[in-house]
Parts: C-alpha cells; structure tokens; sequence
C-alpha cells in the first residue's frame, strides 16, 4: 500500500540481510556437524568450543555487517539501483534494520546449536513468536494503526529489530531455564 518505491527500498535493503544469512548459514552448517558429533558422544566441552567459534565468527560477520551498512548505506545500494528516490529510501530503511544483524546472528548460532542437539522446539517457538510480534508491529507502524505514527518504510524496520531482539531474548532464556549445555 505504501508504493512501489518503498517496496524496492525495503527488497534492497533484505538484500545485505539475505546475505548475511547465507553467510551464517554456511558457518551454522559446519558447526552443526561438529556439536551434532560431540553431542552424540555427550563431551560437552567440545559442543560449547564449537558453539563459541561459530558464535564468535558469526557475531564477527554481523558486526561487520551492520558497521557498513550504517556507515555507507548509500555507497551500498548503489550497487544494486541507480534509482535515486529507491536508495534514499533505502537508506531509512537499512540504517535501522542494520540493527537486527547481531541479535540476528547470536540467535541463529543459538537455534543451529540446538536444532543439532534435538532440541528443535525452542527454536520454533521462538521464531513463531517472533512472526507474530513482527506481522502486528509491522501493521501498527507501518500504518500508524491504534494512535500510533504512521512511519512507513522505518516502520518496517523497527518492527523487524524488535522481532529480532523477542526472538533471541526468548531463545536464550528458554535455553538457560532448561539448562542446555550451549
């Protein structure tokens, strides 16, 4: 409803976040394997190594990710638009979604984590929870929905780095109540 230029911008912006995503997912593939192994033979100490490095080169790539696109978002939607009106757009929209890579990238480690040591409905509670909260903060701030601003493509943004922060929040103390050796 908002138009098709914010549409692009938002599809420009998910861009670095999809990204970032094969980035992770190819780090979470080959930690999943070791801490799947070291699961299977319960050395706990070798599980939480493997969990730490993939953390620490994920949480490397996020931060990396984030300082460069609050740094030059412009520089970096022009890589993918010559559209003016698109890139600044763009840029409202990255600036602020940049904000969900960390959380984003600790949670995914997490969830892997603990997908590989079958304890698989943590993270689809979490990520469940997270839709929700991203689906009706996206409404109410996109729109400006039950008397609040209508913020548009930042709107957007700011419901997904809320999502983000939800999710990981609830994966982490759901893993600590219950002990998981991550």
């Amino acid at each position: 409803k908002l138009g098709t230029i914010e549409l692009a911008a938002v599809g420009l912006g998910n861009q670095l976040f999809f990204l970032l995503n094969l980035i992770l997912y190819g780090i979470g593939s080959g930690s999943m394997v070791f801490t799947a192994q070291f699961w299977g033979k319960k050395d706990f100490k070798g599980l939480q190594q493997a969990f730490g490095i993939s953390m620490i080169v994920s949480i490397f790539f996020a931060l990396l990710f984030t300082v460069c696109c609050i740094s030059m978002p412009e520089e970096i939607l022009s890589l993918y638009t010559r559209d003016a009106e698109v890139i600044k757009i763009g840029i409202q929209y990255l600036k602020m979604s940049a904000l969900c890579f960390l959380p984003f990238a600790i949670n995914f480690m997490l969830m892997i984590t603990l997908r590989s040591i079958e304890k698989v409905k943590v993270a689809v509670g979490s990520t469940l929870v997270s839709i929700i909260v991203n689906t009706v903060l996206n409404a109410i701030l996109i729109f400006g929905l039950f008397g609040a601003p209508a913020l548009g493509v930042r709107g957007a943004a700011i419901a997904t780095v809320a999502a983000r922060w939800v999710e990981l929040i609830i994966t982490v103390a759901v893993t600590k109540y219950r002990n998981y050796p991550v």
